[in-house]
């Protein structure tokens, strides 16, 4: 996975082939983007403030999850 800043875009990828969901917030609740496919999948968002702290959860069809913060 692939969580990160790129220029004044926000870059978030997964690989695998299986089905993911994904859930891109801020720390105060905003929500970015909820997204779910199949396969790799790659996000790119702006960045409206360089100060925001990002949370980042993504869920496998095996219900794993990961919670990242940027």
């Amino acid at each position: 996975m692939i969580f990160g800043t790129m220029g004044s875009l926000l870059e978030v990828g997964i690989t695998g082939s299986g089905s993911h969901i994904l859930d891109i917030g801020t720390l105060n609740g905003r929500k970015i983007a909820e997204r779910s496919g199949q396969g790799p999948m790659h996000y790119f968002s702006p960045i409206p403030d360089a100060s925001t702290i990002y949370i980042l959860t993504t869920t496998t069809e095996a219900g794993r999850s990961t919670r990242l913060a940027h």
